[in-house]
């Protein structure tokens, strides 16, 4: 069996997890009584300063309207603010697990993302020599210098990175055509010239 297959595998069966767990939370949200998706930032705003209200305002604005039916208004019936004020209380810490619940999983999504990306690297630590052509496509894909890719990898650090010159540097530019390389090595020619 070959790396590829066992690679296509593995992400196969998270993929399938991970999608299995989407399909959990959905069907959850169905079971949450008073579920209530914002239908924008500015109602969630809105709904945050009445939130805000202290829980023992609420329960003694309750107890308020209870004795008093001349404090009731605008559909502020005591025994809703009761089972809302329950729900709430209920819910709070559900909405806090699932909240923490979410850090875990980013967090465990970077570490893994941190951990794949460090033994890729490793690779580069590896006795054997990786061939040029290689090193240049792991370059090219990260957009980075050859030498950066080591700088990054601990192999080699600024003060160990060979002097180059400018007209090296141009000569062993190949993204650059021929014509290309003259033409700027005629300017830094004449700029040098200029200076002497």
């Amino acid at each position: 069996m070959s790396t590829q297959t066992r690679i296509s595998e593995v992400d196969l069966t998270y993929d399938e997890a991970a999608k299995a767990r989407i399909a959990e939370l959905r069907a959850m949200r169905e079971t949450i009584p008073h579920l209530v998706v914002p239908t924008d930032k500015k109602q969630t705003r809105r709904l945050s300063r009445a939130a805000s209200l202290p829980p023992a305002f609420v329960k003694l604005t309750v107890v308020a309207t209870e004795s008093s039916t001349a404090l009731v208004r605008g559909g502020s019936d005591p025994n809703r603010m009761r089972d809302l004020t329950s729900y709430a209380d209920a819910f709070e810490p559900v909405a806090a697990e699932l909240e923490a619940l979410l850090l875990f999983i980013r967090h465990s999504v970077v570490v893994a993302r941190n951990t794949a990306g460090g033994l890729a690297l490793m690779c580069l630590t590896v006795d054997t020599p990786i061939p040029p052509e290689i090193l240049q496509q792991i370059a090219k894909a990260l957009q980075i210098s050859a030498e950066s890719l080591y700088e990054r990898a601990g192999l080699l650090s600024p003060d160990d990175k060979p002097r180059v010159g400018v007209r090296e540097a141009i000569a062993a530019d190949h993204d650059l055509t021929a014509e290309q390389r003259q033409a700027l090595l005629n300017v830094y020619e004449s700029f040098v010239a200029a200076h002497h």
